[in-house]
């Protein structure tokens, strides 16, 4: 099945009403920053992530090592939900 892309929606194409939809470093900073905090506290979430324009930020909880965080920063990104392809094999 080919999903990319014609399936994904590329987030490049986002215009806020200001007319941007970059995020700054500063901000992506922040969030990341926002993320470790949240997911320090908390027992049931490994992993978090916000967005918004063109950038999405994921923090995520390492297993094998105690306070550190898998962190990516995606710019000009693509994503899209799909359902998975059942194949027969005939």
């Amino acid at each position: 099945m080919n999903i990319f892309p014609d399936n994904l929606h590329h987030y490049k194409e986002i215009q806020f009403s200001h007319g941007s939809n970059d995020v700054s470093e500063q901000e992506i900073n922040k969030w990341i920053n926002e993320l470790i905090d949240e997911i320090s506290t908390s027992e049931n979430t490994p992993e978090m992530s916000c967005s918004s324009g063109n950038t999405w930020v994921c923090v995520t909880k390492m297993d094998d090592k105690e306070d550190e965080y898998h962190v990516v920063v995606a710019k000009n990104y693509w994503r899209g939900t799909v359902k998975k392809e059942i194949n027969k094999v005939d």
